[in-house]
């Protein structure tokens, strides 16, 4: 018996040094493939940690960020419950409130519900706090959810299967009734090295109500060594802007002049600015000159990634960037994109009490004036998980959106 002992006792002073040795092993590839932006990578690095051990407070707290940044919300949920559950030092307290988001982008709002109502109590004595604050919302919109009081509509999707692949597919924009520009991650790593995922930009055509194979737009575009992407024409037709990120993913803003089908060599807009994100461009012709509306994490906005302004004249000369009113909050509000028929500015956001995730929402925009009347939900169609782009065809009888239904984003026709 006493040699059993022993010998139990030799085991775990030889077994668990190593044992937390692999563990800061994954721990600090992960965290360097996190801070390089490569969030594929830092989450496959998580996973083999996970299948190590799942009693590390801080593998688990890292392996459900980065699931959350990539839109896996399910798996997410579960590696922030786990954390809550073994984080004795309560070093990781915001895993709760990831809880509650990740149940709300789930569909489950009675839970979500329970948790907002947790935090609210715990957060009462700060009411001026993010947390706070977004407890307070979120309880109202999951409560009159769960009581039905979000409107539905009877429209039907359709997933564009010749466009979309296992990967993600994403900000779809209609060049005319038949054609269509989106950004793919799928095919890149097939023309290039294999060792890098790329986004490339694609462009589609319809023929006879059917989607043909996508294409790569040319290599004035798409620039070897980087990910371009968000692309979309000027509502004239005249320019194609988009944005190039390098790695780690600074983004900026380019431009290509359109002529007769053929794109000129792109350039940066004078609109990026220097060690922060510039992205998501929609150029709008007006009666003066042009729009430029785009998003990004500069300093003067109201938090995270904001939609701002920028305005030029006929020769694309352009103004000094401003912050769009009315529509931005302190957490994400991205993905802008103008329809002249209405007068509408359609953007994404996590803040203004949507479905779950990164909802859609509307507001009336003076182009003159650019006064607005603030964000209001657009539920059509109602969706869970994120809708992160919304565009309306020419004939504004067809909507297009890409979401997050079953993790990578796909690109859907309504």
């Amino acid at each position: 018996m006493i040699m059993r002992v022993l010998a139990v006792a030799v085991l775990c002073v030889l077994f668990f040094p190593v044992h937390a040795q692999k563990v800061d092993k994954y721990l600090f590839l992960g965290r360097e493939a996190e801070e390089a932006k490569d969030y594929y990578k830092a989450a496959e690095i998580y996973r083999e940690g996970a299948a190590v051990t799942v009693t590390n407070a801080k593998l688990n707290f890292h392996y459900a960020e980065v699931l959350r940044l990539l839109n896996e919300y399910e798996l997410s949920q579960k590696y922030y419950q786990l954390t809550l559950a073994i984080d004795s030092l309560n070093e990781y307290p915001v895993s709760l409130y990831w809880i509650a988001m990740m149940q709300k982008n789930n569909g489950n709002y009675k839970e979500s519900l329970g948790n907002w109502e947790l935090l609210k109590r715990l957060y009462s004595s700060d009411p001026s706090s993010d947390i706070y604050r977004k407890a307070v919302q979120e309880t109202e919109v999951c409560a009159a959810i769960l009581k039905g009081g979000i409107p539905t509509y009877p429209n039907k999707i359709w997933n564009l299967e010749t466009l979309n692949t296992i990967n993600a597919e994403f900000a779809a924009s209609y060049y005319d009734s038949t054609g269509l520009i989106f950004s793919s991650l799928e095919k890149a790593g097939k023309e290039r090295d294999k060792k890098e995922k790329f986004i490339e930009l694609h462009a589609a055509i319809r023929d006879q109500g059917k989607w043909n194979e996508s294409a790569l737009l040319p290599a004035q575009i798409n620039a070897t060594g980087f990910q371009n992407a968000n692309g979309s024409f000027s509502s004239d037709k005249k320019y194609f802007v988009f944005t190039r990120c390098d790695q780690p993913a600074t983004c900026m803003i380019y431009i290509a002049i359109y002529r007769n089908g053929a794109y000129s060599e792109a350039y940066p807009l004078k609109v990026n600015l220097p060690g922060y994100n510039t992205t998501q461009p929609c150029l709008v012709k007006t009666d003066n000159g042009y729009v430029l509306f785009f998003s990004s994490d500069r300093p003067g906005g109201s938090g995270g990634l904001d939609i701002w302004y920028a305005l030029a004249d006929e020769k694309l000369n352009i103004g000094e960037p401003m912050n769009c009113p009315g529509v931005n909050s302190t957490e994400d509000d991205i993905t802008p994109f103008y329809f002249h028929p209405t007068k509408e500015l359609f953007f994404s956001s996590t803040w203004f009490g949507g479905m779950g995730g990164m909802d859609i929402f509307k507001s009336a925009t003076d182009l003159s004036s650019f006064e607005t009347t603030g964000a209001t939900a657009d539920y059509s169609p109602r969706t869970v998980k994120d809708r992160n782009h919304r565009l309306v065809r020419p004939a504004a009888t067809t909507s297009m959106n890409s979401n997050t239904r079953c993790g990578s984003s796909k690109v859907r026709l309504r």
